[in-house]
């Protein structure tokens, strides 16, 4: 009995293996050496740092040429070809489905070594169900790491109830708000990156958030709630953290760079949904090029950064960029002035995120900064710090690019 459940079991195997194989050749030829179906052996594939995917295994020459054989030679039993097509069929539509829905994700999206930053504008205003239909993709995604929300002119409780509401993000993974004076972000239908500016400090007062989602198992998020030391949870073995705080500026943590900014207010969602007023939160990153500039173009400093990543990390994923408000239509006297500078060096299609505030990062008007884990980590308290200050700019931007 045992021997013929086996027999059955493996001619059901074949059988599927086998319409499968018809159904593939009738569509597009046989192609034995990539045939993602969902018939065939499952193995792990590493991706970015330790996140894996289960993938099938390639069938191999001989295995096509005997299914086929056994096709010509009708060993296989009617009873289970029935079945077979309707298996060989519904792979055929996970299959499709999961074309559809890589076509649907932007350029870019597939998380590499440096992980995937999803990220965009949102412009007021802005009510939770036009902002929760904004992030409704995003419920999707297996490997998302932490999601920023930067608000400018729109009440916290509001993407609170967006993103704790039906999509539930705050139970996939830490959810983080930020209250500014000012964002940029990109624009879908302008498709580029825009600035948006509060009228107490010159702006056109117009609102908007950025949401950005970083994902692909290479960000740590972080926290500090209120009266917890500065630099409490920033990760060793990162090179690049962003930093949003609500005052001050943090410790220098044993390795990595620090840049971001002082928002009006911070606040991590809670999994109950409630609001959590926090002094600190973060986001840290194994890659990056990092520079802090004041009187220097912003295209001239973009084009030194992206001149740093080596080629296999370019293009960058996305453009970290703060700036004081000082900046911007206060210096220019209109918008857009820097981001149009550094979309004119190859970073027109690069989608920024980031926020207008007094700014963290390294001293302005210096070399940019590899921010790699081997050259920003301090081993010895014997030796000096090889890394530059860490200082809180009033007039200053800064720029990180970060390497896919």
């Amino acid at each position: 009995m045992l021997r013929v459940r086996r027999r059955r079991r493996s001619a059901a195997a074949a059988a599927t293996a086998a319409v499968a194989l018809c159904l593939l050749k009738c569509r597009d030829g046989i192609r034995s050496e990539t045939l993602p179906l969902g018939f065939a052996l499952a193995r792990s594939v590493t991706l970015g740092q330790g996140s894996a995917l289960a993938q099938p295994t390639v069938l191999g020459q001989g295995t096509a040429a005997a299914l086929e054989g056994a096709l010509a030679q009708d060993e296989l039993r009617p009873t289970y070809i029935v079945g077979a097509i309707a298996a060989a069929r519904l792979a055929l539509l996970r299959r499709g489905r999961r074309a559809q829905n890589t076509r649907r994700q932007a350029a870019g999206a597939v998380p590499g070594a440096g992980g995937a930053i999803d990220t965009f504008l949102v412009r007021g205003p802005v009510d939770a169900s036009a902002l929760a239909a904004k992030c409704a993709k995003f419920a999707r995604f297996f490997d998302l790491e932490c999601m920023v929300f930067l608000s400018c002119g729109v009440d916290a409780a509001i993407v609170a109830k967006a993103a704790g509401g039906a999509l539930g993000l705050h139970g996939v993974c830490p959810v983080f708000i930020a209250e500014c004076q000012g964002v940029i972000g990109w624009d879908t239908d302008a498709k580029g990156n825009v600035e948006l500016l509060e009228e107490s400090v010159g702006g056109s007062g117009e609102s908007g958030i950025v949401v950005a989602a970083f994902r692909g198992g290479c960000h740590e998020p972080s926290c500090v709630d209120e009266g917890a030391k500065a630099n409490q949870g920033l990760p060793d073995g990162r090179a690049l953290h962003l930093v949003v705080r609500a005052s001050g500026v943090p410790l220098t943590p044993p390795s990595g760079m620090i840049y971001g900014g002082i928002a009006k207010a911070c606040y991590q969602l809670k999994h109950s949904g409630d609001l959590n007023e926090v002094s600190q939160f973060s986001i840290s990153t194994p890659f990056a090029v990092l520079s802090a500039f004041d009187r220097r173009d912003a295209g001239e400093v973009a084009s030194e950064c992206l001149s740093m990543l080596p080629p296999p990390a370019t293009p960058p994923i996305a453009i970290g960029y703060f700036s004081c408000p000082s900046r911007g239509r206060n210096k220019y006297g209109e918008d857009g002035v820097e981001t149009a500078a550094i979309a004119k060096q190859g970073l027109g299609g690069i989608r920024m995120f980031g926020m207008y505030a007094e700014v963290l990062g390294p001293p302005a008007d210096t070399p940019p900064i590899p921010c790699v884990p081997e050259l920003t980590e301090w081993t010895s308290i014997l030796d000096a710090d090889p890394r530059p200050g860490l200082e809180l700019h009033s007039s200053a931007s800064v720029l990180a690019l970060y390497g896919k």
